[in-house]
């Protein structure tokens, strides 16, 4: 896999998560700042540092983006990921991507 297929997604912590072009584009957010002309450093570097997200809830956000992937393209009904804790900062930052 090659850098073009990949997108580095950077924490609040500098903890850095590379991860399938595809499944960063799932995030509208996500994807309109590695798409957007103007030769903008995320569309240019194909990194996003998200400076009020932690590591830990980045990598929730990450595996939802796998998962949301692999059913998008799926006829299966995987039901409704959820998080036992109900952890409001993971709620945040998926309604922000």
């Amino acid at each position: 896999m090659n850098r073009k297929d990949t997108v580095k997604l950077i924490s609040a912590d500098e903890m850095e998560f590379v991860i399938d072009k595809d499944a960063a584009m799932v995030s509208q957010t996500i994807r309109n700042m590695l798409t957007s002309p103007g030769g903008f450093a995320e569309t240019e570097l194909g990194e996003v540092t998200f400076p009020e997200i932690s590591a830990v809830i980045l990598e929730k956000i990450c595996q939802y983006f796998y998962w949301a992937l692999q059913y998008s393209r799926s006829s299966a009904d995987p039901g409704l990921i959820t998080h036992k804790n109900g952890s409001w900062p993971l709620h945040l930052a998926h309604s922000f991507l």
